[in-house]
Parts: C-alpha cells; sequence; structure tokens
C-alpha cells in the first residue's frame, strides 16, 4: 500500500474520529443545556410560587382566622345564642358580620385562584399542599354529607367570591376584597343580598337551636387552622395560644378523623 493512500485513510480516520467527538460534545452540551433549562423553569416556577403564596398570605390568613374565630364562638362559646337576640343592633352585626367573614373568606380564595390558573406550578410540593388544603374546606361547605346548615356548594362558592371582589384603590390593577361596611352597605342590594338568603336563614337556625348543626363548622374550623399552620409555620403572624380547635365529642372526633381520611384518600 502506497504511502499517499495510508496517510490519505489515516486523515479520513482522523476526520471520523473528530466528527464522532463533535457531535458526541454537541450532543452532551445540548442535553447539559436542555437539563439547566428545565432546572431554571423549576426554579422559575417555584419562585413564582413562592411569590403568589408570599403575595396573598397575610389577606387568607387573616381572613381564615377571622372565620375560623368565628366557628369557634358559634360552636363553643354560644356567639350566637348571646347576640342573636340580646338587641336588634347586637342582631344585627351577628348576622351581618357572621356572613361577612365567610365571604370574605371566600373572597380572597377567588382572587387567589384567578392568577394561580395563569401560572403552572406542574409538582411543586408546596402548591400541592396548599391545593389540597383549600379543596378539603371547599368539599366541606359543599357536602351533603352533613346537616344542611351553611352547606355552599363550588359554584355559589365561587359566586360569593367574585361579588366580593372589587378593584384595589392603591394598587392599579390589582383586586382585594370588599371592605365589611362596604359589605352591609350592599346588602340592601337585592341582586347582591340573594346569594347571603340561605346563609342568614342558617345564622337564625344556630340561634335557636345550636346542638345537631355544628359537625360541618367543627370540621371547617379544624381545616381552617391546617390552612393557618401552612401558611404561618413559626407562628409570627398568629401565636399558637390562638389556634385552637373545637373540642368535640368521642362520635364526632370519629366522624372528623373519617372524613380527613376520605379527602386525603382521593
Amino acid at each position: 500500500m502506497s504511502t499517499e493512500i495510508i496517510t490519505a485513510v489515516i486523515a479520513a480516520v482522523v476526520a471520523l474520529i473528530s466528527a464522532i467527538v463533535t457531535i458526541t460534545g454537541q450532543t452532551r452540551t445540548a442535553r447539559l443545556e436542555h437539563e439547566l433549562t428545565l432546572q431554571r423553569d423549576a426554579q422559575s416556577k417555584e419562585t413564582k410560587n413562592n411569590e403568589l403564596v408570599a403575595k396573598y398570605r397575610n389577606p387568607i390568613l387573616k381572613s381564615a382566622f377571622d372565620l375560623q374565630s368565628r366557628l369557634f364562638g358559634i360552636v363553643q362559646l354560644g356567639f350566637l345564642q348571646i347576640y342573636y337576640y340580646k338587641s336588634p343592633t347586637d342582631k344585627e352585626y351577628a348576622t351581618q358580620h357572621t356572613l361577612y367573614v365567610i365571604a370574605e373568606y371566600l373572597g380572597w380564595i377567588e382572587i387567589f385562584r384567578r392568577e394561580v390558573q395563569f401560572l403552572d406550578f406542574g409538582d411543586l410540593k408546596t402548591s400541592q399542599q396548599l391545593e389540597k388544603i383549600l379543596s378539603n374546606i371547599s368539599s366541606t361547605f359543599l357536602t351533603d354529607g352533613f346537616d344542611l346548615t351553611f352547606r355552599l356548594f363550588r359554584g355559589q362558592q365561587q359566586a360569593i367570591g367574585e361579588i366580593m371582589t372589587v378593584k384595589s384603590e392603591i394598587n392599579s390593577g390589582k383586586h382585594e376584597c370588599m371592605g365589611f361596611s362596604d359589605f352591609v352597605k350592599r346588602l340592601d342590594e337585592p341582586e347582591f343580598q340573594r346569594w347571603f338568603i340561605k346563609l342568614s336563614k342558617d345564622v337564625e337556625v344556630l340561634s335557636n337551636e345550636p346542638k345537631g348543626h355544628e359537625r360541618r363548622l367543627i370540621i371547617l374550623q379544624h381545616l381552617l387552622i391546617d390552612l393557618i399552620d401552612f401558611l404561618d409555620p413559626e407562628c409570627i403572624r398568629i401565636p399558637q395560644s390562638k389556634r385552637y380547635k373545637i373540642e368535640s365529642t368521642r362520635d364526632v372526633q370519629q366522624e372528623i378523623m373519617q372524613w380527613y381520611a376520605k379527602q386525603n384518600a382521593v
């Protein structure tokens, strides 16, 4: 074999090896770039998730605390039995503010969900945990498994949340939940009031018959405490001393445990 042929073969082999090395390097680089892109996307999603939770932590935390506090007062302290018949003014306040703390919570959840639907959180653990708690609360409101006092179908929950949502006077383009004074004013409007007719009747029922209607209220209060624990695990905003769950009888405790197990199995 001539020197020229050997040289040509060697050159071809070197070129082939060089091409293989180049392709392998490019493939490896492309794979690394793809992996880095996925990591950046995941970090970006997590950042957006954390920012969104942080943005609405305080209003959701406050509304959850106010609602659980009222439920605790109704079941544990006889709030409605004390104030519903104490005077016309007290009755009006007890009714209107009870309706408001329910509506306020649903309002902030609706605002939060409007932003969530435009974001892709994937399988991030934090968003899954939060979504599970919120879903359990919504399911407890709507189920027919308890006495119908304070039952709200999912559409009713959403509708109340929608009518409670107003444009922020401070942050242009943003939304917030209606305040109590505006809520009271709008209760005189038939189209607004209609969403609270049943709840108003439920308040009256609870005022007259405190026993036999408490199961939904107890579970809601327990789940709201779970939400508070999730949003404020270090007890910075709400101290541990204000996070008591309603005490219940053994049969109610068993029913609560079964409800928790059922929801967690879904």
